[in-house]
């Protein structure tokens, strides 16, 4: 059997007519919303925890707006890799 504490022993009080605090707004380091069709970035390093930061960045983004399209290439020729806006 549960037992229930009276309001003397809870350690917490309940209170009523408290607001909620306002969400946090996630802010992103990519330049995501403010690129068009065609704009692309280049990634500060080669190393694969940058490009999985930025699929990851890409799947949150496109859950918090608008669906878009991108794709992340190496660019052979320079080493350096790319984020491209695509839709």
């Amino acid at each position: 059997m549960k037992e229930f504490l009276t309001p003397e022993q809870q350690r917490y009080a309940v209170e009523s007519g408290i607001p909620i605090a306002p969400a946090k707004a996630r802010t992103s380091i990519y330049p995501f919303l403010s690129m068009e069709v065609g704009d692309s970035f280049a990634l500060n390093s080669r190393e694969f925890r940058e490009i999985v930061n930025v699929r990851g960045a890409i799947v949150r983004f496109n859950k918090e707006h608008a669906p878009m399209k991108f794709s992340l290439r190496l660019n052979r020729a320079s080493g350096e890799y790319r984020c491209w806006r695509l839709k």
